[in-house]
């Protein structure tokens, strides 16, 4: 496993680490409705206005028949959920930059491409670009027996990890979980606009890490996380009965989100994450899948893991218009 996993990735990734002026308007407001209401009393024939009047809405709707509804509770656990779910880095989530390429490998060969392709086109749903034919891993997905060992002799063999863009740490730390599924994510410091950290001269201090940010913003932060490389490991003999989509979701949604598996929240939505725990019925990505994919894949990287969630769970909440 550690040759092929070696040969694919190479050695392309590594990891760096106002209620005055409210009151005012509204006293102006007042004053000047009575000041309407007391010129028109006082013009001959003039009809007092008649303050109950309505006009018809451009939309047609009849804004007395709309009740606003909800589930606040839902909305509560979804919140809980996404915060257990994601993986902070320096109060930031995590996400990939750029475009995601993936191998898939433990399988036969047609059936290693058909779950590549599944994943391109959940990459693709989430809003994430996509690699050309051809294009260098950066997602490796591998299906094998005794996957807990292989990452323990990789964290052994250091230049193997090395030249997996991986960490000898990580991978012990993964070994050691509960399985059958063992996801390494490699995530790099980065500056709002992409730069990267460098060893610059800082006088007597000597060589220290430095990176060029152009701007600061004490709502968003100049820095951002990236995701640079993933290694999925999932145990060959987890897969039986499982279908190639189910799979393929599972390891879509674990190397796109830096996440930390199923999350123990009472009431907690479908998810994938729950395919090796028996939950059941859960054939695909779910509609809570998908809306942390978008929600993480909307807008600017360089916000805060606050903001973050809160796209998310305002992806998952929001019902498109009927």
């Amino acid at each position: 496993m550690g040759r092929f996993l070696a040969g694919m990735v190479g050695r392309s990734a590594y990891r760096v680490m106002g209620a005055a002026w409210l009151l005012a308007g509204t006293v102006a407001s007042a004053q000047a409705a009575a000041d309407v209401q007391a010129a028109a009393a006082s013009a001959p024939d003039a009809q007092a206005p008649d303050v109950h009047a309505t006009t018809k809405p451009k939309s047609g709707l009849d804004p007395t028949s709309i009740v606003v509804t909800g589930n606040p509770e839902r909305k509560a656990v979804i919140k809980r959920m996404t915060t257990a779910l994601s993986r902070q880095h320096d109060r930031q989530l995590a996400r990939f930059d750029g475009e995601v390429c993936f191998q898939v490998g433990g399988l036969n060969a047609p059936y290693d491409r058909i779950m590549a392709e599944r994943m391109e086109q959940d990459a693709r749903d989430a809003g994430v670009a996509v690699g050309k034919p051809g294009c260098r891993p950066n997602i490796v997905v591998v299906l094998a027996d005794h996957v807990q060992g292989e990452l323990e002799r990789l964290a052994r063999e250091g230049h193997t990890a090395i030249s997996l863009g991986l960490e000898d740490k990580d991978l012990k730390q993964s070994a050691q979980g509960p399985g059958p599924a063992y996801v390494v994510t490699v995530t790099e410091q980065r500056s709002r606009d992409g730069n990267r950290l460098w060893a610059g001269k800082m006088g007597d201090l000597g060589d220290r890490p430095m990176m060029i940010v152009h701007d600061a913003s004490i709502i968003n932060p100049p820095t951002r996380q990236d995701i640079v490389t993933v290694l999925v490991g999932i145990e060959t003999a987890a897969t039986m009965g499982k279908t190639l989509a189910q799979l393929a979701d599972y390891a879509a949604l674990r190397s796109l989100a830096d996440i930390k598996g199923a999350a123990a929240v009472a009431g907690a939505e479908p998810t994938i994450l729950g395919l090796f725990n028996g939950s059941p019925g859960i054939m695909e990505l779910t509609s809570y899948d998908r809306a942390y994919l978008k929600g993480l894949y909307h807008g600017p990287a360089a916000v805060t893991a606050t903001t973050r969630m809160h796209e998310i769970v305002t992806a998952a909440t929001h019902k498109p218009a009927q």
